[in-house]
């Protein structure tokens, strides 16, 4: 973009496109060069001052927003697809089970006969809910900052609509203070996922008390179940706490990225929580967990 707006020539994209590269087989062996600023230096070493050239209108404000759209971005494709994944599996199970009569409880109390059928697809229903949400949220989170800079914009002539097409973003954060103080998305994407995961844990409870000796209404397979290591005849629903667990995690972020917000003005600021790389790998696991494998 920068060469295409005659901000540096081509000869000089071109070098720092070539030299990149090399930069990032070096980052992939030096984890210390994954942050912008060394990477950046260690680009210059190479090439010398054009290097620098790389950072014309931008800012680690900006960027930083950019990457964390991104990377958010690519991990939200992965959650909508394993949700899928999971009501398919649910909506196969249903039509197997038209005449499997079971007991739907109020208050954990026997309240109607209904079939296993009924129940999940009062399951599948709710995951249709999730779904939604989530695919709304990559509307907003699908949008891209930079230009916004330090949070002011910039005197260069940026064709932001090109880098925003460059890297695959369906639009642009219009107003450059909103490109780096905006964390609604961050938000949302907190609230989706607790919302989501409590339906999911409410299943994974169900299905534990369901497996108790009292009920014993269903038995886990055994890959989803772990051994006492003093009772070797008890089977504990290892995969089902699991997945509660989880749960407390996802609420645990949505708590911790509110209070941030609460505590500061809107603006670019290193106080606000980013959601947890490891929250959202607990969300892939339980649904993982929760569709059979």
């Amino acid at each position: 973009m920068l060469a295409e707006q005659n901000i540096i020539s081509h000869q000089e994209a071109g070098t720092i496109l070539q030299e990149l590269k090399k930069v990032d087989q070096l980052a992939y062996a030096d984890p210390s060069l994954q942050v912008y600023l060394p990477y950046e230096a260690a680009l210059i070493k190479e090439i010398g001052s054009v290097g620098g050239k790389m950072h014309t209108g931008r800012s680690r404000n900006d960027m930083d927003n950019t990457t964390n759209r991104m990377y958010l971005r690519n991990q939200l494709l992965k959650i909508i697809e394993s949700i899928i994944q999971l009501r398919n599996v649910i909506q196969e199970k249903a039509p197997e089970n038209l005449q499997t009569v079971m007991v739907v409880y109020t208050h954990r109390k026997e309240a109607q006969p209904v079939t296993l059928a009924h129940y999940l697809m009062a399951i599948d229903e709710s995951l249709t809910k999730s779904l939604g949400r989530y695919i709304e949220l990559y509307a907003r989170i699908d949008q891209c900052p930079l230009g916004a800079g330090a949070s002011g914009g910039t005197s260069w002539p940026l064709n932001r609509q090109r880098v925003a097409q460059l890297l695959g973003f369906n639009g642009l954060v219009a107003n450059t203070i909103k490109g780096t103080a905006v964390w609604d998305h961050i938000a949302k994407f907190a609230s989706d996922n607790a919302i989501y995961m409590s339906d999911l844990s409410r299943l994974a409870s169900e299905i534990q008390l369901w497996s108790t000796d009292e009920y014993n209404s269903v038995e886990l397979d055994n890959s989803f179940a772990g051994i006492s290591s003093m009772m070797p005849q008890k089977k504990n629903p290892d995969a089902l706490e699991r997945t509660r667990k989880a749960a407390a995690i996802t609420t645990g972020q949505l708590m911790a990225v509110l209070t941030s917000l609460n505590s500061i003005e809107y603006q670019h600021s290193g106080v606000r929580v980013m959601l947890e790389p490891k929250s959202l790998d607990t969300v892939l696991a339980a649904t993982h967990a929760m569709r059979g494998g």
